[in-house]
């Protein structure tokens, strides 16, 4: 892998993790895009994992303690780790995994598929996680308390998938027009 393209797949995670450091429109967030698009971007490549990831956890650290904290009211102080976090990690992982195994081809068709199938997956986690690890007692129980959870999130679930859309477009843009940019600086025919 090229250090150019390292650099390219981590100045857009750091730019997209910025992103949702500022004020935004709620659920319109860049997260799920960074990883399914750093799957497919850093081929073979895990390690970068680990620098996509701990970015993840840094901006979730400084969320979890300034806006977010309202929603940890059984902990008082710094919040490290939240264990709702659990179950949008494994999503994340999941997703930079599908990028990996299916995003060998970059298609429009084949990553919008996999954008769209990621979107599900993180769907489908984290509202079981809200009622697993549920802080308000909102949820029973039982199987319609997790289906009650997944209901729930149906409305944010549309803006879910038209962030991650939009977020995967502008990452991949940006990949080719800088990939197309390096290697005509170089003198090689794209």
């Amino acid at each position: 892998m090229k250090i150019s393209n390292i650099l390219l797949v981590l100045g857009i995670a750091i730019l997209a993790f910025a992103y949702r450091l500022i004020p935004n429109v709620p659920n319109f967030s860049p997260v799920l895009a960074v990883f399914l698009f750093a799957g497919i971007a850093l081929k073979n490549n895990w390690k970068l994992l680990l620098v996509v990831f701990s970015m993840y956890l840094a901006s979730d650290f400084i969320l979890n303690n300034t806006i977010l904290s309202v929603y940890f009211p059984e902990t008082e102080g710094v919040i490290w780790f939240s264990t709702y976090m659990i179950f949008t990690g494994i999503s994340y992982l999941l997703i930079f995994g599908l990028g990996q195994l299916f995003g060998k081809s970059n298609s429009i068709t084949n990553v919008i598929g996999l954008t769209l199938i990621s979107s599900i997956v993180f769907f489908v986690l984290t509202n079981i996680g809200s009622w697993v690890f549920d802080p308000f007692n909102l949820y029973a129980n039982n199987l319609s308390g997790a289906l009650a959870a997944l209901v729930a999130g149906l409305p944010f679930f549309q803006t879910s998938i038209l962030a991650n859309l939009c977020f995967v477009s502008i990452f991949f843009f940006i990949y080719k027009f800088s990939i197309s940019i390096f290697t005509s600086r170089k003198g090689v025919k794209v």
